[in-house]
């Protein structure tokens, strides 16, 4: 029996044979071929570009719209395809966590959860970086086994950019441009609990030769700072 339709490619209306298996989209070979050959142009629902595509393929994605490409389609579903919006997702098997770092609410397989025996959770991977750059130093690293940690604190790294602009990127005690580093006043390893440790006002430009020459004259007598700059500039300790 034959059915009426409408023509996705011209739009006139035409009889023919419905089959469920495959239904029946144009009048004509005609138009099916100009359907394969047309592009539209649409727009990207995650970067809003606009692409183009062949006209037939315009309605495959219509309940989530358009991507332009693999990557803004994961990139999409990264961020709305999740936790309870998962088609997959199961109250039963996940359980409802709280991030250590932002404090964000995520879900978790539970299994997975369990079989970790996690005491912290993070959200993302970014968010468990973050926690470990500031929380796993030095002495409070899983993998500390003793010895010097280097680690200056969270605001180190601007502190000691501000230092050398302040200090025209020389150094303060005899204008060398370098190699330079950035010396503590008051040594970090004193203060370091305090958030004047890296305060602009407790830290100078130095060369290696002025910064060693320092240590050497705060340094106890018979140390291995005092005894290496002594060496090195042929002087005596500083007493």
């Amino acid at each position: 029996m034959n059915t009426e339709m409408t023509c996705q490619q011209c739009g006139q209306t035409f009889r023919a044979r419905q089959r469920v298996d495959k239904p029946r989209k144009y009048c004509s070979r005609q138009c099916r071929d100009a359907a394969q050959t047309t592009r539209v142009r649409l727009t990207c629902v995650q970067c809003r570009r606009e692409f183009e595509r062949k006209a037939y393929q315009r309605d495959w994605s219509q309940e989530r719209g358009p991507f332009c490409s693999m990557p803004c389609y994961g990139a999409w579903q990264s961020r709305h395809i999740r936790g309870a919006t998962a088609p997959s997702f199961d109250p039963e098997r996940h359980v409802h966590l709280a991030c250590a770092m932002c404090g964000a609410a995520f879900w978790r397989n539970r299994v997975e959860f369990l079989r970790k025996n996690q005491e912290l959770a993070f959200c993302s991977r970014q968010c468990f970086q973050s926690f470990a750059r500031i929380e796993w130093t030095g002495q409070a690293n899983p993998s500390w086994r003793g010895g010097r940690s280097y680690y200056r604190g969270p605001s180190w790294r601007e502190a000691r950019k501000l230092a050398l602009e302040r200090d025209s990127h020389r150094c303060v005690d005899c204008s060398s441009e370098g190699p330079l580093v950035v010396h503590h006043l008051v040594p970090f390893a004193a203060c370091a609990e305090s958030p004047e440790a890296n305060a602009l006002d407790n830290l100078v430009t130095l060369c290696r030769a002025c910064h060693l020459e320092r240590h050497r004259c705060t340094a106890p007598l018979g140390s291995p700072t005092s005894r290496a700059a002594g060496h090195q500039r042929g002087g005596s300790p500083c007493s």
